[in-house]
């Protein structure tokens, strides 16, 4: 019979342990989420106006926005609807990437279109990657690349 009640008392102390550990981590955890929580969420939105600001460590420059390697070639938008989703975005340039073809020497138009530069480019696979040439003038014979 002492056996029993040995056996019994080690049961209890361990679930009252147990219990009062449960306890102390619902509290810990209870409180870090009180005051992790109480900050409000970043804000996804844009400021209603793109302010091109001077880039901190160089001021005599400015900080612009901009895309590389747009890959338009799909045909189902054209430059202007580029344009218009850029100036929503709030980017200030696109460049042109897409794939090169053997013999091709149009690359796009550079310029502006409604006030986003656009500068023609293509890209072409080498290695196990890709090298985006920018402001390209003459024909890219992919069979040289490494």
């Amino acid at each position: 019979m002492a056996r029993k009640v040995t056996r019994y008392c080690e049961r209890e102390t361990v679930s009252v342990i147990g219990v009062r550990l449960l306890a102390a981590i619902g509290t810990i955890v209870a409180v870090a989420a009180g005051f992790g929580c109480s900050a409000p969420l970043p804000t996804t939105q844009l400021p209603p106006t793109r302010l091109v600001a001077p880039a901190l460590e160089f001021p005599q420059y400015r900080d612009y926005r901009g895309v590389v390697d747009l890959r338009s070639a799909s045909g189902s938008v054209d430059e202007s609807e580029i344009a218009d989703l850029a100036r929503t975005a709030q980017i200030d340039f696109v460049t042109i990437g897409n794939l090169a073809r053997e013999g091709q020497n149009n690359y796009g138009i550079g310029g502006f279109t409604s006030d986003i530069l656009f500068i023609p480019g293509a890209t072409f696979k080498t290695g196990g990657g890709e090298i985006v040439a920018v402001n390209v003038n003459d024909p890219i014979n992919t069979r040289l690349a490494p």
